[in-house]
């Protein structure tokens, strides 16, 4: 299984797990916010709250990489965002980055839906 490190208190953060979730038809992710007990198990290390990392076979994936590898994971229709990888890196995460700054001011504080039963089996603490 694969899993989505989010920051859990971020609306855009937040709004993507909620896309991912509809997506996910064959539901290969799970999901766990970067404040709690799994990330800090999985990355060994406080992470960096302003970056998703895909975990995926022990090897964590950040920011556009992560992003990226996360849609190719949702199914064939998302499969070619895979193309995205062959952009520098660092022309990636600008972008990235530059959306990262900006998140809690572009998410908002609108309350995050809770998940339902069946959900709420792919989150992790």
């Amino acid at each position: 299984m694969k899993i989505v490190l989010y920051d859990g208190e971020c609306g855009v953060c937040n709004r993507f797990v909620q896309f991912l979730l509809r997506a996910d038809v064959n539901q290969k992710l799970q999901y766990a916010p970067l404040q709690g007990s799994t990330a800090r198990d999985l990355l060994k290390v406080v992470p960096d709250l302003t970056t998703m990392i895909l975990v995926d076979e022990g090897i964590a994936f950040d920011k556009s990489t992560g992003a990226i590898r996360i849609l190719a994971t949702l199914g064939p229709l998302w499969k070619p965002t895979k193309v995205f990888l062959c952009i520098p890196r660092f022309l990636r995460d600008g972008i990235y980055d530059l959306i990262a700054r900006n998140r809690h001011r572009l998410g908002g504080n609108s309350p995050c839906p809770l998940p339902s039963p069946d959900q709420k089996k792919r989150f992790l603490p």
